[in-house]
């Protein structure tokens, strides 16, 4: 179950790692001409980002639900599908607020 919550955390990483390149591109071409392109290819990070958190969220509970606990206690699966919704719509707000720039 350790493993589980370590892989789950490390797709939220991944998610996290595309949302700081997405981030990243708007404070390397904040100049660039034409400013749809460098916003376009920042929108593609922000829905791998949100494509990631869900994905996580799958693999996480369908492991869940194959494993047998023996007394321990792992993370339920609400609080990891609470993580995928708040980061999903925090992906969403990223992503807007790089349109607005």
């Amino acid at each position: 179950m350790l493993a589980n919550e370590r892989t789950f955390a490390g797709w939220l990483r991944t998610g996290m790692a595309s949302l700081a390149v997405a981030i990243g591109l708007k404070a390397v071409f904040g100049d660039f001409d034409p400013t749809w392109a460098a916003k376009a290819v920042a929108t593609i990070f922000v829905v791998a980002a949100i494509y990631i958190f869900w994905a996580a969220h799958d693999a996480a509970t369908k492991t869940l639900d194959r494993l047998n606990d023996h007394n321990a206690n792992a993370q339920p699966n609400g609080r990891m599908r609470a993580l995928a919704v708040i980061f999903s719509f925090a992906s969403v707000a990223v992503g807007a607020i790089l349109w607005m720039l």
